[in-house]
């Protein structure tokens, strides 16, 4: 039995995948690993995430993503008028340029070298490091978001603090990260794609996710339980994952400069059409019953 790091509660184990350890929070549901990684073996994992050019995929993978970080753009601009933005691990900051078009302040922070002198050349304020490092002053954005990185960092409440800080009294939090509560995570087990170890320190339900947010001062205004840009592939890939007794293949295919064999990503890719109709057909279900295993989060002060 260890403690949790969101609350201090006491720990149970949960899953065990090869050699890491997963345990749930009694008090508040969080899964995490244990022991929590150290910050220097954290940092390694995302010193070459990207190219120096912002990318991750293969070019066609490239305009699917630059489609999706549109659409949180759009997402964001119906959720607040034009102000200052923060996006905790900016990516290839095109949502921070979206909205710089739309007349936005955007601001990112980054733990990947070429993400940060990417997002430089893109004329953003970015800040390579700690969330903390940055002394944001208090009040300072109008929006803040999280897409998909909550559950990477080791202290994912000391964030969610420090967001409530420096966003103002009428500004929003958005939060998206996979949904451990979810079916297909306990379907899928250590097949399913969401939950991406080591690189996913904390793993959310609901219940947890809400716990967190709401102990950093902030109160849920919606929920949602299906992406669009998420949710059907990461069942696709879960059942993939599962029939085939591989890991993510059709994934690693997709991306820049993958190694994989091309007999492999061909009938990979056939599974892939195959499974596709059931994956979308599942994934809506479960959104539209509030079981999706994407969640996103709007909260306010």
């Amino acid at each position: 039995m260890g403690q949790c790091g969101i609350c201090g509660g006491p720990t149970l184990r949960h899953l065990q995948c090869n050699k890491i350890i997963l345990m749930r929070c009694q008090k508040c549901g969080v899964i995490a690993q244990d022991p929590i990684p150290l910050q220097k073996t954290v940092q390694s994992w995302y010193q070459m995430f990207y190219s120096d050019r912002g990318t991750r995929f293969s070019p066609f993978a490239e305009l699917l993503v630059t489609f999706f970080r549109y659409r949180r753009a759009a997402f964001v601009r119906h959720r607040s008028r034009p102000g200052r933005v923060l996006d905790v691990g900016f990516s290839r900051g095109l949502m921070l340029t979206r909205l710089k078009q739309f007349g936005w302040q955007s601001y990112g922070i980054t733990n990947s070298p070429n993400a940060f002198r990417h997002g430089k050349s893109l004329g953003l304020h970015v800040y390579q490091g700690m969330l903390f490092g940055a002394k944001f002053h208090a009040n300072f954005f109008q929006v803040v978001t999280f897409w998909h990185v909550l559950e990477h960092l080791r202290d994912p409440a000391a964030y969610l603090r420090e967001a409530h800080r420096i966003l103002s009294p009428e500004g929003v939090l958005i939060i998206e990260v996979p949904n451990i509560g979810s079916p297909t995570a306990r379907w899928f087990g250590c097949r399913w794609l969401a939950l991406d170890l080591p690189r996913h320190i904390f793993h959310f339900s609901p219940r947890s996710l809400r716990w967190a947010i709401e102990d950093a001062g902030f109160h849920v205004e919606r929920m949602h339980y299906f992406s669009l840009e998420h949710s059907i592939f990461s069942l696709l890939q879960s059942m993939m994952n599962a029939v085939t007794g591989t890991q993510n293949v059709l994934l690693e295919s997709f991306k820049y400069g993958n190694t994989i064999p091309q007999i492999q990503r061909i009938t990979h890719a056939l599974l892939g059409m195959l499974l596709l109709p059931i994956a979308a057909i599942g994934a809506l279900l479960l959104g539209i019953a509030g079981r999706g295993d994407i969640m996103r989060m709007e909260a306010r002060k």
